[in-house]
């Protein structure tokens, strides 16, 4: 598969779209772009799910996310394609492609449009390909690189903001509290664990 330019060699090129989504394209120019005479815009969404299928933390994560805060699975969806990461054994990647709506460990809780890509589904792809050796299943963490952080480096590689900052608010507090006490990172692990092994 051809992968586009890591970011650090890549032109930033701002696209008057007249969005008001701010949407940038990394790794293109304007020939790029208007190569067939117009742009193409396609929606990027977030889907929220509360981890694993435990009705009691359903509810408790629908209180938690007013607060602004969690404990979720996330993923990407664009070009009729949900993008999300998981960890598990062996070698490979740990990125993960199905159809929107496919997510069956987890149960559903938020969604909605961040903004919009002009990237083409092949050059998602591409995104994805090149993304894929260090998002090794292998290099899951719960705390440190999980499905979140996943979602924010996805979103940033196809031109938006960013992850939105109440989901990756609990990882971040988890961080804080491990980086003091480092047995709770153990325990948390545990938990999460226990919350994603389906009944």
């Amino acid at each position: 598969h051809a992968c586009l330019s890591h970011e650090s060699s890549a032109e930033l090129t701002r696209c008057a779209t007249g969005s008001s989504s701010g949407t940038f394209v990394r790794g293109r120019n304007w020939s790029d772009i208007y190569s067939n005479g117009s742009v193409q815009e396609t929606d990027v969404a977030l889907h929220v799910y509360s981890l694993g299928r435990s009705k009691i933390l359903r509810c408790a994560n629908r209180t938690l996310r007013r607060c602004g805060t969690g404990v979720f699975h996330a993923s990407v969806v664009v070009h009729g394609i949900e993008w999300s990461f998981e960890g598990g054994e062996g070698s490979g990647s740990g990125i993960v492609r199905a159809a929107p709506g496919e997510q069956v460990d987890h149960s559903p809780l938020h969604q909605e449009v961040l903004g919009v890509t002009l990237l083409s589904e092949s050059h998602v792809q591409g995104v994805v390909d090149s993304m894929a050796e260090t998002w090794g299943k292998q290099t899951y963490d719960v705390l440190s690189k999980n499905c979140l952080h996943f979602v924010d480096e996805f979103l940033r590689r196809l031109g938006l903001i960013g992850a939105p900052p109440w989901l990756l608010s609990s990882t971040s507090a988890a961080l804080r509290v491990n980086a003091l006490v480092p047995v709770f990172g153990d325990v948390i692990r545990r938990v999460v664990g226990g919350a994603e092994t389906p009944p």
